[in-house]
């Protein structure tokens, strides 16, 4: 799903067809692979393997795991494409947002009969396939025969060699790639079982209480804007002799937030798409647009972001990032004046460049930019930065029993394995994200834990020796040195001053203790 996802991005996919492949691209768009791998998106956050897997729906703490899967998943689908805060009508009707409780069950009708769990990307290709099904016949009668020659060995031999050779080819069919995504039908295990496509029941929640339903509620959104329904398939339309379809919810459903008169799903990646490029978005609150969020500093140029992406034919989101990183407000210096300070001190009218602080992960994968190491590799499987301590059971992580000299982790971070139990200590304390929640906008602290990790983390060390090796390939003299060092980790030369006091330190402390000072400059944490 990750692969899928950073694809989308560099293919440049219409906003409206990857929201639709991401709630049901299956049903959307089936006879191409992305139709299922979107499907990802609803299956990433966390689960309950105890709850489904041990308990199952035959109990009610089965039935509550099942309840929260399904609440993370339509939470997961507003937050992100309509900043809407849907999972507040659970217990009572929203207290700010015009969303009722029936609209929340409603959308639980939606994922009624979906789990979480592997599911082929793609089928065999034709010729494959049928030779696969034929093989498996051939299995089954030869396997007939064998059941019948049991009490005669010469006839018997021979069973066994053929059913030998049909076995070995079938292996030798490789196996579709899965993922790990939404479906209705899978193998299951223990207490976990498939619907088949059957959507459960559900009903509306008395305070949100499974032990207290009340009436029977189908498919459905809430009533955001004035032309949406509330309710997929109207009395007209069900019937218990023709009920709705698990597919047709979902499709319902996508077709629902990607409306071209629904304002919130433009409005919202708009909003994404200003934050991620100027530092601090229009809407503060992304994933919420309600009236319990913040309101947008510049309403009108949200709307007008958000009709420009709605209208584009293409829908294309690098047309609205090149719109903005060619505009004069991005290429505005982060430098302060004291005038405009008494003015607009918290720079609501963008008349200077917001400066950020890498996150967590840019600084990983600049220090290995920077020590020329990174390995450019994209997509497949993640690499991994710990040691599996007790792997039987309760397995630890070890993040400090890896060796940060091992080639196959110097890959960008965003290909990380991701553990959500036990984080990356580093990452953690440099302000990452807990991976166990939709996290719209980081936290950026300064702590005196940040700098101690930043100079003394055994990954910091090492990628400080390999820039070092650099340094000292590049010149004999100190100054080249420095100045093929601040090129490479600051991104211009060192000015006088810099250049004097490196010297001066990489006379007494070497070049590695040089680089590592570089790695703790502002200059190369903070974006300017």
């Amino acid at each position: 799903y990750r692969d899928y996802v950073i694809r989308s991005f560099n293919e440049d996919k219409p906003y409206a067809r990857f929201v639709q492949e991401q709630v049901a691209g299956d049903v959307l768009f089936p006879a191409e692979p992305d139709g299922v791998l979107g499907l990802g998106f609803l299956a990433a956050g966390p689960w309950d393997f105890i709850g489904h897997w041990e308990v199952g729906e035959g109990k009610l703490d089965g039935r509550i795991a099942k309840h929260l899967d399904r609440d993370e998943m339509l939470s997961a689908v507003f937050n992100v494409f309509q900043s809407t805060t849907v999972q507040c009508a659970q217990c009572h009707h929203h207290k700010f947002d015009p969303i009722r409780m029936e609209d929340y069950y409603r959308l639980h009708a939606v994922f009624a009969a979906v789990d979480r769990a592997d599911r082929d990307i793609a089928s065999l290709p034709a010729a494959e396939q049928e030779r696969k099904q034929m093989l498996l016949a051939r299995r089954q009668e030869l396997l007939a025969e064998r059941e019948r020659l049991k009490e005669q060995q010469q006839p018997l031999k021979e069973i066994q060699t053929q059913l030998a050779s049909v076995e070995s080819a079938l292996s030798q069919i490789p196996a579709p790639p899965q993922v790990f995504a939404v479906t209705t039908h899978f193998s299951g295990g223990g207490q976990f079982k498939p619907t088949e496509g059957r959507p459960r029941e559900i009903r509306l929640l008395h305070r949100g209480d499974l032990t207290s339903p009340g009436d029977l509620v189908s498919p459905g959104a809430p009533q955001l804007w004035e032309a949406a329904e509330d309710e997929f398939f109207p009395p007209a339309r069900f019937s218990v002799a023709r009920p709705w379809l698990e597919g047709e919810a979902r499709a319902e459903l996508a077709r629902y937030l990607t409306a071209a008169d629904n304002p919130l799903v433009w409005r919202s990646i708009a909003n994404r798409l200003w934050g991620w490029t100027f530092g601090t978005p229009l809407v503060g609150t992304l994933n919420d647009f309600g009236r319990g969020g913040m309101q947008p500093t510049h309403p009108q140029l949200l709307d007008y972001l958000a009709a420009e992406l709605r209208d584009d034919p293409r829908q294309s989101l690098k047309s609205i990032i090149r719109l903005l990183v060619t505009s004069r407000t991005y290429r505005r210096s982060s430098r302060s004046d004291e005038h405009s300070a008494q003015i607009d001190a918290g720079n609501a009218y963008l008349w200077r460049a917001n400066r950020r602080r890498l996150t967590a992960e840019e600084f990983r994968d600049s220090l290995l930019a920077a020590s020329g190491i990174l390995n450019r590799q994209a997509g497949g499987p993640s690499f991994r930065d710990f040691v599996i301590d007790k792997p039987d059971h309760s397995p630890h992580y070890e993040y400090h029993l890896h060796d940060p000299a091992d080639t196959a982790t110097h890959r960008r971070s965003i290909y990380r394995f991701v553990v959500r139990s036990q984080p990356h200590p580093l990452l953690t304390t440099l302000d990452c994200a807990d991976p166990s929640i939709s996290f719209p906008r980081r936290d950026e602290s300064t702590t005196a834990l940040q700098a101690l990790a930043a100079w003394n983390n055994r990954f910091v060390e090492y990628t400080a020796r390999k820039l070092a090796e650099r340094m000292e390939r590049h010149g004999l003299k100190s100054v080249e040195q420095i100045d093929f060092a601040c090129r490479q980790v600051l991104g211009r030369g060192a000015t006088p001053r810099e250049r004097a006091l490196l010297e001066e330190h990489l006379n007494a402390h070497g070049s590695a203790s040089v680089a590592r000072v570089l790695f703790n400059m502002n200059a190369f944490f903070y974006l300017d």
